[in-house]
């Protein structure tokens, strides 16, 4: 053309100057010439990227009676199958829920193959868990929501974090982010 924006070059590098690079569907970067461990080799194909919002809603194990919500952001980054979500979730009231506190609304489906639960992480209480007595909350993903745990630093114990350890009749505000397989 008369205004060239991709060449490739004698020395086997491929240089595009202006514009992007477009690959059909069902195909991606092959990364098999690199050296594999002893391991079984699922995929070495990056075949899929992608940002987006998604729409974190609390939601209780036992009955959940519609939270009201002052704002509900989640984003996420998806690179290949593993998925990095991003919440901030706050409510002026969770209207008398009770069961285990949990995130719905996740973006992707969770896949636990091949490890079981790979998804942890942490989360910053900013108000309304009164009467939780863990060090600090953990994140996992099971089943397409995030499972919420207060931790005890010192010994091995974990519960979910419940109705009756928050203020349920108030204010409730979380951030954080978790990491999963889908």
């Amino acid at each position: 053309a008369s205004n060239p924006r991709f060449y490739v070059y004698g020395n086997g590098n491929a240089e595009i100057t202006d514009g992007d690079l477009k690959l059909a569907n069902g195909h991606g970067i092959d990364f098999s010439a690199t050296s594999n461990s002893s391991g079984a080799n699922i995929s070495e194909l990056l075949d899929d990227y992608e940002e987006g919002s998604w729409t974190p809603t609390w939601h209780f194990t036992t009955s959940n009676y519609g939270p009201v919500y002052t704002h509900q952001m989640g984003a996420y980054t998806k690179i290949g199958r593993q998925v990095t979500v991003y919440f901030s979730l706050y409510s002026t009231s969770v209207n008398g829920s009770t069961g285990s506190l949990q995130i719905a609304g996740l973006p992707f489906t969770d896949n636990t193959s091949p490890v079981e639960y790979p998804a942890t992480a942490g989360a910053f209480p900013i108000f309304g868990f009164n009467g939780w007595t863990g060090e600090y909350i953990s994140l996992q993903v099971v089943s397409g929501k995030i499972q919420i745990y207060g931790v005890q630093k010192n010994n091995t114990s974990y519960s979910p974090v419940v109705h009756t350890e928050i203020n349920g009749g108030g204010a409730l505000f979380l951030k954080g982010q978790v990491t999963y397989n889908v």
